[in-house]
């Protein structure tokens, strides 16, 4: 009776945890108010809106004809697998969304469930190891709300791309996957295999969990050497895999025959193509950010204080101690996955944080096992002497079996978990106001004459975002030639104010001086205050805890560059004071 009680327990806490989740990856889904702000999100767009569903769905599995790929629709180059747009351009058709304006916020919509999922798995996934191991039973709610709270995951939940896609059908392909290894049923090995292939038809990367899905898979057979069913189990998942993704992403291949394994040449291509630019030699200018950044260093410190946040971080870490310490033998080989690849993508030339974003959910499941550490181990220890006096209340606290006063145990959890929520809580901030670009629009439309002239930089987005004024985008990124400045002094000595809507273009280019000399202490200058044009106002959208009484803003500009571009970005907009004088 008592058990029963605590299944009902747990399981209205999880609906609440659940509800918390989809609350935070919602909530201000408009975030750019439908200026359409976010570069990836544009352009699958756009794909989306050209492409059209099938007369006939046998088409769908033919590359050459299916007007479902966008290599048929006018979109030559596209590196992402097809599977979630195709999810989404068959909702947006069904709901009569299927607009440039309905279909961003739609596709943003479906991400945010997307991540939500994941928070069931999370939770699904300690209870399988809960017997197996005497876990505390709260630890998997514990980590299920570890996930819902999650700042990164909350961020690409808001954006319409393929990353929370990506991450669930991985997260699930291993879910069953483990399942298999502990109640060895075959019905495991299909489900774990669909899931693969629908991962790897949103993002080819998903094969960096194949060796840890093959691990859950294949290593009992091994330790009892059951050779024909490990080469059986092995057969069937390969084959269900290929099923799964030639029906998630039928580009991923040259023709519509089954029996032709040959993937897409032009996929191919495309991938060629996007690793020619991220290289250090290179002169694409998203690539310019990373060649000041440290390997490993500088990725480990956006996870900790950015993706996390510096408290869940260091209880992630605590919980994989703790699970090497007592020997969980199966998730020390979860724990070395994760450290191999971390380290492999973490030293790579580019290493945005969404790479990274499967490896949320276990940084979820560990931050679960550090609180019940700390508790057991730290916090016991100190309330001993209350626990032992005959006047306080005893009651069995959240983890271990030590009695302790009811009160001062919950009390010390929420202690905890309040630093833990204090990022994502002040992130959440930046949903519940205008865009950056938007405010700094309006300031320009009361501020600055219709007649101006505005210089600002490419690879950027235009301020003010509605239009309305005159402007060049710089090329700001071009080699310090010649021509490049020949260009910029033109435009700068036309414009009456420089705008620049982010620190996509200085925050890259000061940091690697010796590849851009002259633009680096141009704006040095400019910053300084040392040419014809002064700062006259500035917008930010920080992360902020307001709570009324105390309000403390959390600058976030030293972060990776798509942390911030895309939801947040700073503006700063300079008038020209006295004639510009032509840099040399």
């Amino acid at each position: 009776m008592k058990d029963s009680k605590s299944r009902v327990f747990d399981k209205l806490i999880l609906l609440g945890i659940l509800l918390v989740g989809i609350m935070l990856r919602t909530t201000g889904v408009n975030w750019d108010q439908g200026y359409h702000l976010h570069p990836d999100e544009r352009f699958l767009t756009m794909v989306a809106n050209a492409e059209r569903l099938p007369s006939d769905w046998l088409h769908y599995f033919i590359p050459s004809l299916s007007q479902l790929n966008p290599y048929n629709v006018g979109f030559p180059f596209f590196v992402y697998g097809t599977f979630p747009l195709t999810i989404a351009k068959i909702i947006a058709v069904i709901f009569n969304r299927d607009t440039y304006d309905d279909f961003v916020v739609l596709g943003r919509v479906l991400s945010a469930i997307a991540d939500s999922f994941i928070i069931l798995y999370v939770y699904k996934i300690v209870l399988l190891w809960e017997k197996k191991y005497h876990l505390n039973r709260r630890i998997k709610l514990c980590a299920a709300f570890f996930y819902a709270v999650s700042v990164l995951p909350i961020q690409l939940s808001h954006f319409f791309a393929v990353d929370t896609f990506l991450s669930l059908f991985m997260i699930t392909s291993l879910y069953f996957a483990m399942r298999y290894y502990l109640f060895s049923r075959m019905r495991n090995v299909v489900l774990s295999a669909l899931f693969f292939g629908f991962a790897v038809g949103s993002k080819i990367t998903a094969l960096f969990i194949l060796p840890l899905l093959l691990f859950f898979l294949l290593t009992i057979k091994v330790q009892k050497k059951q050779w024909k069913l490990f080469f059986a189990i092995f057969v069937l998942f390969i084959l269900v895999s290929y099923a799964s993704l030639r029906i998630a992403d039928p580009k991923f291949f040259a023709s519509g025959d089954f029996f032709n394994p040959t993937i897409n040449s032009q996929f191919i291509q495309n991938l060629k193509e996007l690793s020619a630019f991220s290289r250090k030699d290179a002169w694409y200018p998203p690539a310019v950010q990373w060649m000041s950044k440290k390997p490993i260093l500088f990725s480990l410190t956006n996870i900790a204080f950015f993706g996390l946040g510096i408290a869940y971080f260091i209880l992630a870490c605590i919980g994989m101690y703790l699970s090497v310490r007592k020997r969980h033998y199966a998730l020390w080989v979860v724990i070395f996955w994760m450290l191999a690849f971390f380290i492999y993508q973490s030293s790579r030339f580019a290493a945005t944080m969404r790479y990274f974003i499967f490896l949320y959910p276990f940084f979820a499941i560990f931050a679960g096992f550090g609180l019940s550490y700390i508790y057991q181990n730290t916090i016991l220890k100190k309330i001993d002497s209350v626990a032992q006096q005959p006047q306080k209340i005893q009651a069995i606290p959240l983890f271990g079996k030590r009695p302790v006063s009811r009160h001062l145990s919950y009390f010390i959890i929420v202690y905890v978990l309040m630093w833990v929520v204090v990022w994502p809580v002040s992130f959440m901030s930046i949903y519940a106001r205008k865009h950056s670009r938007v405010i700094a629009s309006e300031w320009i439309g009361k501020n600055i004459p219709k007649t101006a002239f505005l210089a600002e930089e490419h690879w950027d987005d235009f301020v003010p975002v509605n239009g309305g004024y005159e402007g060049t985008q710089m090329p700001v990124f071009d080699p310090d030639t010649s021509q490049k400045w020949e260009a910029i002094n033109k435009t700068l000595e036309r414009a009456d104010y420089y705008v620049i809507t982010s620190n996509r273009a200085y925050g890259s280019i000061m940091a690697v001086p010796e590849r851009y000399p002259r633009a680096s202490a141009f704006y040095g200058d400019l910053f300084a205050g040392a040419l014809p044009f002064q700062r006259i106002a500035e917008f930010t959208s920080y992360p902020t805890l307001n709570l009324g009484f105390f309000k403390f803003e959390f600058p976030d500009d030293w972060s990776e560059e798509a942390f911030t571009v895309y939801d947040h970005p700073k503006v700063i907009i300079f008038k020209k004071t006295r004639p510009w004088i032509p840099l040399n």
